[in-house]
């Protein structure tokens, strides 16, 4: 197992050997390598207190840092990649957003004060999986279930309801259970107190996974979607992995508005949410998307619109479509004397549409030609 790691997590591990303290990995790159899939992140636990960690790793000649304002994380930077190494914690107190934690060297009570069964294994460098609440059954089960009480591990964190969805829709074949169902409906105005960008974080993760159509079911029908401002439709599934877009497929125009103050959804992706809710029900012509491309609509929006819509070979279409060229400057306009003005941009965009009706084939010359100084509008 040690080989299953790249050499730069073995300088972790070889730093914590040689200082004889232990050192595991930790909660999602353990259930994502139990899943198959490669984590993004590595996370690591240890008994050993924050100045201890950044002595074993400055003994090893291994760059790090403290930047978790005290609770516990220190990062180690090998080849500019971070890697998280986190003293054994335990909740001392929380609020339902944030939590005050103490230290431990009990591994068992750092898993506890975790949100799920498949978020509380370790491993050691050996392979070796310490799972104390089922994690790796309810992996096989497709389950995602709470560590010990639901309902207190909702609320020293609401944001977990969130992450239940999300978690659930990477399971193969997600089932949800009923009673914790209950359990989240019934704390779901704890999300009121969970600032908008963790709500369109988890959001976003949840619209770009797998079973998009049954966990928005879930969460419509467990009141979830009203506690955290949206109100949506029942729409086709786009086939999309944009979370933007999967949002505007969902949506009810009413609350675009809405949900983009209360996510704070940036500029860019409000522009998007905006033209797919206005355009998602209009079925165009592709001569039309076309012209809109051409007068610069983003074309991604407009593909993005074609998923909503389902129009696969339009997309294709819309895709490989070259864009045209307009032949005409406003130089070249000044050059058989046209002024600069108002004058000059009538004419352009007269032009312009002349060059769209003519299927994008006139050329500069044909254009020119049709410019009559003298009768041209002041």
């Amino acid at each position: 197992m040690k080989n299953k790691f790249n050499p730069d997590m073995d300088l972790i591990r070889i730093a914590f050997e040689n200082a004889n303290v232990p050192v595991r990995l930790v909660g999602g790159c353990v259930r994502d390598m139990l899943l198959g899939i490669n984590p993004k992140d590595w996370d690591m636990t240890t008994p050993a207190l924050p100045d201890d960690i950044i002595s074993i790793l400055r003994a090893a000649n291994i760059e790090c840092f403290d930047m978790s304002n005290g609770h516990g994380t220190i990062t180690a930077v090998i080849n500019s990649e971070p890697y998280e190494i986190t003293t054994l914690r335990q909740d001392l107190e929380t609020d339902g957003r944030h939590a005050v934690v103490g230290f431990t060297d009990d591994w068992k009570v750092d898993a506890e004060r975790r949100d799920f069964t498949f978020n509380a294994m370790s491993m050691d460098f050996d392979g070796v999986i310490y799972d104390y609440f089922g994690g790796i059954a309810d992996l096989k089960a497709g389950l995602v279930r709470f560590v010990g009480d639901a309902e207190k591990r909702i609320q020293e964190d609401y944001l977990r309801i969130l992450r239940y969805f999300r978690f659930l829709g990477r399971m193969p074949k997600p089932e949800a259970d009923v009673e914790t169902l209950a359990i989240i409906s019934a704390n779901r105005q704890g999300l009121a107190n969970i600032s908008g960008e963790r709500i369109w974080s988890e959001m976003k993760k949840i619209f770009s996974g797998e079973h998009v159509d049954f966990i928005m079911d879930l969460m419509d029908h467990s009141k979830i979607t009203g506690a955290i401002d949206l109100m949506i439709n029942k729409p086709a599934v786009p086939a999309s992995r944009d979370p933007v877009t999967i949002l505007a497929a969902y949506i009810d125009f009413a609350f675009v508005e809405i949900v983009c103050d209360r996510w704070k959804l940036s500029s860019k992706e409000e522009s998007q949410l905006v033209y797919l809710t206005n355009f998602r029900n209009i079925i165009d012509d592709v001569k039309v998307l076309k012209e809109a491309i051409f007068e610069g609509t983003d074309r991604y929006y407009v593909l993005e619109l074609m998923k909503i819509q389902h129009r696969k070979d339009d997309y294709e279409i819309l895709k490989n479509w070259i864009i045209p060229t307009f032949p005409v400057s406003g130089k070249d306009l000044i050059e058989i004397g046209v002024k600069p003005g108002p004058n000059m941009g009538f004419i352009i965009k007269v032009l312009r549409k002349s060059f769209v009706e003519s299927n994008y084939q006139m050329t500069k010359e044909q254009f020119l030609s049709m410019v009559d100084i003298d009768k041209s509008p002041e």
